[in-house]
This record gives C-alpha cells, sequence and structure tokens, in this order.
C-alpha cells in the first residue's frame, strides 16, 4: 500500500502541471502514455513484433500529430484508413497472419489510443481546464472510495468471476463518492465553467453515470488480462501494474464524458 501511495502520489504530481498547461505538452504526454499502453497490449497478445502493431504505433502517432496540425482531426476516417491498410497488409502476407493478429492492432489503436486523445479534446475545449479533471473524478476517485467503501462495507460479491474482491457495496460507494466529490468541485469552479446553464447538476449528472460507467472500463481491462492468464499489463509503475491498468477505467470514461458535455451543454 505504501508503494501504491507514492506511486499515485507521483502520478498526482506529474498530472496536475500536465493538465492545467494543457496544449503540446498535454498531447505529447498523452501520445507517450498511449504508445505505452499499445505495446502493453501487443505483448498481451505476444505480437510487439508484429510489422501490423508497428503500424498500429504509426496509426497512433499520426492521429497526435493530426491533433497539432489539423486541429481536428476526424478520428472515424483514420480508423476506416488504418483498418483498411492493415487488410492490405494481411492480403499482402497471406497467409502469413491470422485473423486475430489483424484484430488486436485495431483493438489496440482504439482501446489505448483513439479513447486517450479524448482527454485532450476536452482540455482543450471551452471550460477544459476544469472539465477534464470530470474523467479523474469519475474513474480513479471513483475507484479510491470504491476500495474503502469494500474494505468495511463490503459483503456481497459483485462481479466474483472477473474481479473476485470488487463487492456491490464498494461499487455504490465509490459511484456515491465520486458524486458528491464531483458535485463539490462543481459547486467551487460553477462560475468559471461557461458551458453549461446550470454546471452544478450537469455535472453532478456526469459523474455519477460516467462513475458507474467507469467500473466496466476496469472490469474490460481485467477481462483481458484474465483470459490471457496475466496479473498484470506491466510494473512499469509500482504498485498499480502497468499504464493499462493504471488507465482502465479513465480512458474508457474519456470519450463518454466528451459526449456528455456536449449532450449537456445544450439542455443544461
Amino acid at each position: 500500500m505504501k508503494t501504491r501511495i507514492i506511486s499515485g502520489a507521483v502520478l498526482f504530481a506529474i498530472l496536475i502541471p500536465t493538465l492545467i498547461i494543457g496544449g503540446n505538452l498535454l498531447l505529447a504526454v498523452l501520445c507517450l502514455v498511449s504508445c505505452g499502453g499499445i505495446y502493453e497490449l501487443s505483448k498481451v497478445f505476444k505480437q510487439e513484433k508484429s510489422l501490423l502493431m508497428f503500424i498500429a504505433f504509426a496509426a497512433n502517432i499520426f492521429l497526435y500529430a493530426g491533433m497539432v496540425l489539423i486541429k481536428e482531426i476526424y478520428f472515424i476516417v483514420e480508423l476506416v484508413i488504418f483498418f483498411l491498410f492493415i487488410l492490405v497488409c494481411y492480403v499482402i502476407e497471406y497467409p502469413k497472419y491470422k485473423l486475430n493478429e489483424v484484430v488486436v492492432p485495431l483493438l489496440a489503436f482504439v482501446y489505448a489510443g483513439v479513447l486517450m486523445s479524448y482527454i485532450y479534446r476536452i482540455r482543450m475545449n471551452d471550460s477544459g481546464i476544469y472539465l477534464v479533471w470530470l474523467i479523474f473524478i469519475s474513474s480513479w476517485l471513483c475507484d479510491t472510495c470504491a476500495y474503502f467503501s469494500g474494505v468495511f462495507l463490503g459483503k456481497h460479491k459483485a462481479f466474483p468471476v472477473l474481479s473476485p474482491k470488487k463487492t456491490w457495496e464498494g461499487c455504490i460507494g465509490g459511484v456515491l463518492g465520486a458524486t458528491v466529490i464531483g458535485t463539490g468541485f462543481a459547486a467551487v469552479f460553477a462560475d468559471k465553467i461557461t458551458v453549461f446553464k446550470y454546471p452544478i447538476p450537469a455535472i453532478a449528472l456526469i459523474v455519477f453515470v460516467c462513475s458507474i460507467l467507469s467500473i466496466f472500463g476496469d472490469l474490460a481491462a481485467s477481462a483481458i488480462k484474465r483470459e490471457n492468464n496475466i496479473k498484470d499489463y506491466s510494473n512499469l509503475i509500482p504498485g498499480h501494474g502497468g499504464i493499462m491498468d493504471r488507465f482502465d477505467s479513465v480512458i474508457f470514461v474519456s470519450p463518454l464524458i466528451f459526449y456528455f458535455i456536449n449532450l449537456l451543454e445544450k439542455v443544461m
């Protein structure tokens, strides 16, 4: 636990100035972190030396570079181009690659690359310097509240196969704790969050819904690990595991929060 706390403190020490500064610094950090996530996924599926995975790395770098050069990158366009390029390589090299070796690079690029990039998109939008923190309130702080709720109150297993330590009491405590923190955050910065007419209820709703969904982000990453018989994606972050261990729920909720913000700014 001591190692976990120290590592968490170091992560926040890096995260806080990076999110405050934003811009190219945030983009470079996210690109580096997402490349690390792609590499971890490639190792899980034993494809770290595959040409198709190198193409996934290239697509990821192009994605983040495009967000600087083009300002507005169309994810669906790059995703389609990347998918078609992968299929061309599959055909040219046939029968060198199996179908799963085609699917994994696509999974890694979307999972660790595209989803991670929504952190930048939220930060660089209106009121983004405040709204970007909803990602970490809905994921990391939800996880922290869930841990302590589970330790002190947990009795009923929620997902015994995927995550034996998760309890319904922990999940509920995590969601409620994150929602309370998110509502307090909104109250403090309400006059600075200009994208919503009613920022406090809008942010409370976003955090409540995305905290629930963040649990599935954690479970999705756990499912991949269990299917491939590994404990952690890597040992890069002492006490936490790898990038995909620490950022699993973060990258899951990032696009959801982005689209919730765009939806609710029109009605709230």
